[in-house]
């Protein structure tokens, strides 16, 4: 049987007990009188540390005490009820160790007494009872952090100041001398003493508790003897996940099979922690973790700006350990760490599940909360009902409340149009007030949103690379981070030699490949003399990164391959390519675009990855008239012929700006939604399922396009075809999957069509499996099917579950056309490529035949190639490239089928 230990304080004699330096600075602490606190986030064994040095300290003759603050509880009606259970507590424990306390009654004692206040009578408690015992005395005070909570905070001040008192009474009473508190919970110490007119609590001796290290951890590996066949490289495996959490470890540790080696811990983690974590979050740590974070006692303000410093130290790596008010917090959350004066994230499975998606959709979830409390409710709900008509505007003392309060906020579109077209307004009913109010306004700071009207943000270079960082931050390569050194010194020959080396170090990573290509290309640039910098080219890509984010990695393949191609044929022109970053999020997509337009060296941009980040960066791009092709944004709200290039309101005041209509200079690679579910719907009709159910995430906007365009094409009442009800929120926290099947069989739908974005593609693996679960009962299973989203080694996940799943693609590398690219992107890559790595190299290549063979390559030469030409087949993944009103022609999706094969699951073509 398995000694480790998950949830709860560990027993005095667990053989997993794994002893730290903090267990040995602990005992001898209050063994020589010092007041300790062990304060620290949760699941990091402070409990199991008071147990064990408690036995310890008993058995050098000590009384100790331990209060368990959690089961005093927070729902008390004052806190003299809260102090008697503290006494009632400090005498039960000693009873319980036979401590002889004069046949003391607490009833007796407690009426003699009455006319104190319940602070005085724990007071005197300790000064008459305790002090006066022949042993000395340690008390500790657990889960500390339950004064903190909303009922009691503020009102308990006291009690901590009471123990500072029992210290500083030492000096002049030495028999103070015999009583230490230790004190543990998940706070920081001026939490304790909230009220600001009070001394804080600025006493004891802090008990820093770290992880588990392997020198430590003698007794995890001697669980793993005879389980393993190498219990140390199993055990290291374990800590380079966990970071030595001890949580974690331990519960790693019990998940271990018979003989599983060093190298299947990757899996083990992946599968039984981070894939559908929530479910299997028990006991739960992550959820707690989640919690922690988004704790919404405290004010939406103060959670986006804790999320935001979390993004800040997922990006830079760590960040200084200062005193604002959200380092602290992220600290008690457990899902940082503070090493060396920096603060990093705990390990490598935090990262994993607390990614910049989680953080973009935590940070949007509290905008939405905040702008529902925006003042001007009521106001912009008439003016979006009136297809906002300027008599709904804002204006006087409303639209400077409504000013006041967008203050340092993250607007939405409809609000900036909204508090601007309110401004615009007010400028013509008085233009010299206006003119002042806005200036001064500007002056002190305004939304995020509309002072971007005004101001290109800053934008941190952290966001771009050519080669002077990783963007990739999940990823190890120490040939990497040397090349990059070079190439910040722009030493390109000695850049070229280690990105090389690189490459063959992980020779699936098309980061470093692109990176070698760039130092290349400005090596023989250099060389050239070529100072105008003519025959070197460059083009943007924007991805979605996220540490170890595959998405990202599949779209740059498709760049590399055809930067690479082009730049080993090319003798006197050379392509590098710059990388940005935009995280899917709109808002940084169009602070991005901005600073990429910036560049004049940038002919052309590749991207954005989804439907919402390229519609926010559209705008820019054709103001700016700088072609971008997408090879991933399928939405139909892209697909138009003209795009009118919007004027700001503040810049009209200041001067006339024409409002023209010019040719979109928006191109994708893929085809859009509208095709992909025409080619679902036409299955579905050929195959007579005459009634279906559907499943997406209500807030994507890719599931959402898809979803409309598939009921638009399959949905015909006179023929009966009808999607059944409204589809299934897969977002949804607390969907039951067994109960989304069933109630497809009480609907008696004929297929189930499963539109989710990645986000989601773990709650489409549950339906599976929850169907596949039922058909074992005898319930026919009904057909699946599905678009792009699925398309998706996360999808094997559910094993035969998913068999017979029928899925719309862009691509498949089995079409008789994609063969001869997909056989050479295996080769280069090390594996099946994905649509998104086709698509990509499409929509590099189509930039590189625009290039004009005599000329300095413009913007606008370009953006007028992409127009007019068309590549044939050869300069593709498969099919020629044409474009028409941006539209890729040619290309139609295709249908693939989820099979057994002897290497298990696998997608083929539908015949």
């Amino acid at each position: 049987m398995s000694q480790y230990y998950v949830g709860g304080p560990l027993p005095a004699d667990s053989s997993t007990y794994v002893e730290r330096e903090a267990d040995e600075r602990f005992y001898q602490a209050l063994n020589n009188g010092e007041y300790c606190y062990v304060l620290n986030s949760r699941q990091t064994g402070k409990s199991s540390l008071m147990v064990r040095t408690m036995e310890r300290l008993r058995t050098q003759g000590f009384a100790c005490i331990a209060i368990d603050l959690t089961e005093i509880g927070t729902d008390i009606s004052s806190t003299d009820q809260w102090y008697r259970a503290v006494i009632e507590s400090l005498v039960n424990e000693l009873r319980e160790q036979d401590i002889n306390l004069d046949n003391f009654d607490l009833e007796t004692w407690c009426k003699r007494h009455k006319f104190r206040s319940s602070l005085q009578q724990l007071n005197h408690f300790i000064k008459d009872k305790l002090v006066t015992l022949p042993k000395k005395v340690v008390i500790f005070v657990d889960e500390i952090n339950c004064v903190l909570s909303p009922s009691l905070k503020g009102k308990l001040d006291d009690f901590f100041a009471l123990i500072r008192s029992c210290h500083n009474r030492r000096a002049r009473k030495p028999e103070f001398n015999r009583i230490t508190f230790a004190l543990l919970g998940v706070a920081i110490p001026s939490d304790l003493i909230g009220d600001p007119n009070k001394t804080p609590f600025n006493i004891g001796t802090k008990i820093e508790l770290n992880g588990f290290h392997l020198h430590e951890a003698e007794p995890l590996i001697q669980e793993l003897q005879g389980k393993v066949s190498n219990p140390h490289a199993v055990l290291q495996a374990v800590l380079d996940w966990t970071g030595g959490q001890p949580f974690l470890t331990q519960k790693i540790c019990e998940l271990i099979t018979n003989g599983m080696e060093a190298s299947g811990v990757e899996q083990l983690v992946q599968q039984r922690i981070v894939q559908n974590w929530e479910s299997q979050d028990n006991p739960p740590h992550l959820t707690t973790i989640r919690d922690r974070i988004l704790n919404y006692e405290s004010s939406l303000e103060s959670v986006a700006r804790l999320l935001e410093v979390y993004e800040q130290i997922l990006d830079k790596g760590e960040m200084t350990a200062n005193s604002s008010n959200e380092k602290p917090e992220l600290l008690l959350s457990g899902l940082v760490v503070k090493q060396d004066g920096k603060l990093r994230v705990y390990n490598q499975i935090y990262p994993l599940i607390f990614n910049y998606q989680w953080v973009n959709k935590q940070l949007q979830l509290v905008n939405n909360q905040l702008l529902n409390q925006r003042p001007y409710q009521q106001e912009i709900t008439k003016w979006l009902a009136n297809d906002q008509h300027p008599s709904k505007l804002l204006r006087g003392k409303k639209l400077n409340e409504a000013l006041l309060w967008s203050k340092g906020k993250t607007l939405s579109r409809e609000d900036n149009v909204f508090i601007t077209a309110s401004l615009e307004l007010e400028r013509r009913r008085n233009r010299r007030n206006f003119s002042l109010t806005i200036l001064g306004f500007l002056g002190a700071g305004c939304s995020i949103g509309i002072w971007s009207m005004w101001h290109i943000n800053q934008v941190d270079q952290k966001f771009f690379s050519e080669g002077e960082r990783t963007l990739f931050k999940g990823i190890e390569n120490s040939k990497r981070d040397r090349g990059i050194e070079a190439f910040k010194d722009e030493k390109y020959a000695d850049a070229m030699n280690y990105f090389e080396d690189a490459i063959q170090a992980n020779p699936t990573d098309p980061e470093v490949q692109i990176y070698a290509n760039n130092a290349t290309a400005l090596l023989k640039n250099k060389e050239s003399g070529n100072k105008e910098k003519d025959k070197l080219v460059t083009l943007a890509v924007v991805l979605p990164l996220d540490p170890k984010d595959e998405i990202a990695a599949e779209i740059l393949r498709g760049v590399a391959q055809a930067q690479t191609s082009f730049n080993k044929k090319s003798k006197d022109r050379f392509l590098k390519i710059k990388i940005a970053k935009d995280d899917n999020a709109p808002d940084k997509a169009k602070t991005v675009a901005r600073k990429l337009i910036e560049d004049p060296d940038i002919i052309g941009v590749i991207g954005h990855n989804t439907t919402k980040a390229t519609e926010s960066a559209l705008d820019e791009y054709q103001k700016a008239r700088i072609a971008i092709i997408s090879p991933t944004s399928t939405g139909t709200s892209l697909k138009r012929q003209n795009i009118k290039t919007k004027t700001n309101v503040f810049f009209r005041f200041f001067r006339t700006v024409p409002n023209d209509e010019k040719p979109s200079v928006f191109f994708r690679t893929v085809p859009n939604d509208e095709k992909t579910a025409e080619k679902l719907a036409s299955y579905a009709i050929e195959n007579n399922y005459k009634q279906v159910g559907i499943a997406n995430n209500p807030n994507s906007t890719y599931s959402k396009s898809i979803t409309q365009e598939f009921q638009t094409f399959f949905e015909d009442k006179n023929k009966g075809r009808s999607v059944v009800g409204d589809p299934i929120n897969l977002s949804y926290s607390a969907l039951d999957a067994s109960g989304v099947v069933s109630k497809m069989y009480d609907n008696q739908v004929k297929a189930f069509v499963l539109l989710p974005d990645t986000e989601t593609i773990s709650v489409v693996n549950e339906i599976a499996s929850a169907q596949q679960r039922l058909s074992q009962q005898g319930t026919k299973k009904l057909p699946l099917l599905g678009a792009d989203a699925l398309y998706n080694p996360k999808i094997f996940e559910a094993g035969d579950a998913v068999e017979g799943l029928v899925l719309a693609v862009p691509w498949f590398a089995e079409e008789p056309n994609s063969k001869k690219f997909a056989g050479e992107a295996e080769k280069r890559w090390k594996g099946r490529v994905s649509w998104r790595t086709a698509a990509s190299y499409d929509a590099t290549q189509a930039f590189i035949k625009a290039l004009p063979s005599d000329e300095k390559p413009t913007r606008q030469k370009i953006l007028a190639t992409l127009q007019e030409r068309n590549f044939s087949q050869n300069e593709s993944s498969g099919n020629p490239i044409r474009f028409s009103n941006g539209e890729r022609q040619g290309q139609e999706p295709v249908l693939v089928k989820v099979v057994k094969s002897s290497d298990g699951l696998q997608f083929e073509l539908v015949k």
